[in-house]
């Protein structure tokens, strides 16, 4: 049995269980659907075209649920996807950004893998924490700024691309005693862990290295004194 009635400026056919729409892009799922389906229609609706929601809000997302307003979609800004709620896949997610305020968590097997080239970025404060499931043990990386020198031999230099996590430094010339990278950007949260050597060595420069440091820089101190324009690189981990 075929019904056809209008409504809404749209004309929707109901053949059997099947509720059928024209192609139309722009239809106000909140409202126009729940006014002709009354809350009543049992059957399959079927649409060609998108569906138009509204960007939606964080504490009103576009795609949500009956008992849980609070928790689903929205668009957040351009390109981008925001998630409102935890999200828990047993398939694969693909697509280009995806932004969520808590947590995307994987299953017991699950595993977080790349085929081209990818990278795992903290656009905030240059900080990646490594923890356990319950966030109360971990490490932290912090990529957040170039670091500058403090006090080193005649004009020393921080390397292009040096972070507080990983870098290099030439301790200038002179016979400096130390040489001090100060991190810059945000704190570590804790003193990291620091290891170093020296890069540029001689053999008469294979010597170790005293390394002694603080949330916001790292102190480099050979046995003697460095020789002039040496190379130290570091690596830097702090707690969470």
């Amino acid at each position: 049995m075929k019904h056809l009635w209008r409504t809404g400026g749209l004309v929707a056919v109901l053949l059997g269980s099947y509720l059928v729409l024209p192609a139309q892009a722009q239809i106000d799922v909140n409202t126009r659907l729940r006014d002709f389906l009354a809350g009543t229609f049992d059957g399959t609706l079927t649409m060609t075209g998108p569906i138009l929601a509204p960007n939606g809000t964080a504490p009103l997302p576009a795609y949500s649920f009956s008992a849980e307003p609070t928790l689903g979609f929205r668009r957040t800004s351009a390109a981008l996807v925001g998630l409102e709620g935890a999200l828990t896949a047993s398939s694969n997610i693909t697509g280009s950004n995806l932004f969520a305020t808590t947590n995307v968590s994987l299953g017991n097997a699950g595993a977080i893998y790349w085929t081209t080239r990818a990278g795992i970025r903290s656009p905030a404060d240059g900080t990646v924490t490594i923890a356990n499931g319950a966030n109360t043990i971990g490490s932290q990386l912090k990529v957040d700024a170039l670091p500058t020198t403090g006090t080193c031999g005649t004009s020393p230099a921080v390397a292009a691309g040096s972070t507080p996590f990983a870098g290099q430094v030439d301790v200038g010339t002179g016979t400096p005693a130390s040489c001090v990278v100060v991190f810059g950007g945000t704190a570590f949260p804790t003193a990291p862990f620091c290891t170093a050597n020296i890069v540029s060595a001689t053999a008469s420069e294979a010597r170790a290295i005293a390394v002694v440091a603080t949330t916001a820089q790292v102190t480099f101190t050979p046995a003697t004194a460095f020789v002039a324009s040496v190379d130290v690189a570091w690596h830097c981990i702090s707690a969470k």
